[in-house]
């Protein structure tokens, strides 16, 4: 139990860095070069190609979306991470979820 509480008390803190505190650029390239690769690793093969298509066409999806999502990967900054973050990581807001003892 007392794991549990020091995981929930970090990931509390980590959301409430990332409401106060810019992320840095050495972080926010890494995070940015993970997502990118994960997309581009995601439509490798005519299959994967053929899923992204069907998801834009069972969404009603624009055919630019994916290069929205890639824009705006590649150009949201510190200061529009916070802003989210202060959006949608309040904490009286969330709800915890524990798997087994608390």
């Amino acid at each position: 139990m007392e794991v549990t509480a020091k995981a929930i008390d970090e990931i509390y803190f980590e959301l409430k860095r990332l409401r106060e505190e810019p992320v840095g650029k050495d972080e926010l390239m890494l995070v940015r070069n993970y997502l990118l690769g994960s997309f581009i690793s995601s439509c490798d093969g005519p299959f994967a190609l053929a899923d992204r298509f069907k998801g834009i066409n069972m969404y009603g999806l624009g055919y630019d979306y994916y290069s929205n999502y890639i824009s705006t990967i590649k150009n949201t900054g510190p200061e529009k991470l916070m802003e989210l973050a202060n959006k949608y990581f309040k904490k009286e807001e969330l709800i915890e979820l524990v798997a087994g003892k608390k």
